[in-house]
């Protein structure tokens, strides 16, 4: 008898302070739906437009890629392309230190080389997205892409890498 007082106790006591979480996480799942349905230009539903930053385009892909890169995480890069409202320059792959035969990440530049050069001398930021594959991807197509177009991120490396999935998202740093 003194054990079903106890479990009797402890079912109420544990209804009632589950109420408040409940209502908490239903209140939560409405923001979601309002945050989405608010902003459906882009695929991440808490993406913060490039003119929120007012120039601060460090702050922007900190902010949208960085400490929410979770959203991206296992999607292609099809999807964070959409969401980035900054043109990429150019951008180069790197070569795995296991297999020189794999390519297992992509690097996006924002600045021409000349800029980004003189950012790293100067020790600033030079705006550079890294992205690592899922999948590592073949090395001589990759090369033969960035031969190609020299470098330079056109239709043919949208269309190309697009299709990849992403392992991680970083960002490089002169500091």
């Amino acid at each position: 008898m003194k054990n079903i007082k106890y479990a009797l106790f402890f079912i109420i006591l544990m209804s009632v302070a589950c109420k408040p979480r409940q209502a908490l996480r239903n209140a939560k799942s409405q923001n979601d739906t309002a945050v989405c349905a608010g902003n459906s230009k882009f695929k991440n539903p808490y993406h913060k437009p490039l003119a929120e930053f007012k120039g601060d385009t460090l702050k922007y892909l900190q902010t949208n890629f960085l400490s929410d890169k979770e959203f991206y995480m296992g999607k292609e890069l099809n999807v964070l392309l959409e969401d980035l409202e900054l043109d990429i320059k150019d951008y180069s792959n790197g070569l795995s230190a296991k297999n020189i035969n794999l390519s297992p990440d992509l690097s996006l530049n924002f600045y021409d080389a000349k800029a980004k050069n003189k950012k790293i001398k100067n020790k600033e930021n030079p705006l550079i997205l890294f992205v690592e594959w899922e999948t590592p991807i073949s090395a001589s197509k990759v090369t033969a892409l960035l031969k190609k177009n020299q470098g330079r991120w056109t239709a043919d490396e949208k269309n190309y890498y697009g299709q990849f999935k992403i392992k991680e998202i970083g960002m490089v740093s002169s500091k």
